[in-house]
């Protein structure tokens, strides 16, 4: 972990082909008669296909877009999915519990301290659960709440289609265990807000993983059950 560069939240649109990589001698250590492997490069056909600028691996597929106006409709079809997720209309359910996590963060990180997610990364900047919460946030802020000011009270972020599909991939960096909820002293659900993020993928722009969409969510609407 030494000498690794601190990624900052502006980094999260930047133009290079991987945002960061976890060497293995970071992550958590396991036991002691298993063998962790080094990560196997993903597939040249799946990098030219897919978004996979994010990290070692690529769980959503997201297609890399060709135009731009095929960028420009990505970043626009996820600022409206947002809009759907912050009106009463669409989302009354969720709605007060994800007001209070957008307003009231107080950045302590004290959820960080119980993300076993964050903790395997070798504590990696990027896995903190406020990390993903913080680029959303910033969306919100500027681009849903039009705040004039945003940009100083609640810091810059270039949105782009990178930025868009880093963030979607990270959802999937969080396994929604809600233990990041249960020790924040304020309230804040980073791990709600990791699901409505992966919401405005799947039911806006119709980006799902297949096997928790598959094999999860759609057996579970045929049959009651996730199991069967």
């Amino acid at each position: 972990m030494a000498g690794r560069k601190r990624i900052n939240i502006k980094d999260i649109g930047r133009d290079i082909d991987k945002l960061a990589s976890v060497p293995v001698e970071d992550l958590m250590s396991l036991p002691a008669d298993f063998k962790e492997n080094e990560w196997k490069a993903l597939p040249e056909e799946t990098k030219q296909k897919f978004a996979c600028i994010l990290d070692d691996v690529c769980i959503l597929p997201i297609p890399i877009p060709k135009t731009r106006e095929e960028e420009e409709k990505l970043v626009n079809q996820f600022i409206e999915g947002m809009r759907k997720l912050f009106s009463k209309e669409n989302n009354w359910t969720f709605l007060s519990i994800l007001d209070t996590s957008m307003e009231h963060c107080a950045r302590c990180n004290t959820c960080s301290d119980a993300c076993h997610l964050f903790e395997a990364s070798g504590k990696n900047e990027m896995y903190r659960p406020t990390f993903r919460s913080e680029i959303f946030r910033r969306i919100y802020n500027k681009h849903i709440k039009k705040d004039p000011l945003a940009r100083w009270r609640h810091g810059d972020l270039d949105l782009n289609w990178r930025t868009v599909a880093r963030l979607g991939e990270l959802a999937y960096r969080c396994n929604i265990c809600r233990r990041c909820a249960q020790t924040c002293p304020i309230g804040v659900d980073n791990a709600l807000i990791a699901r409505e993020i992966r919401k405005i993928f799947s039911q806006e722009l119709g980006i799902t993983t297949p096997e928790l969409h598959d094999k999860g969510s759609m057996l579970q609407l045929k049959t009651g059950s996730s199991r069967l």
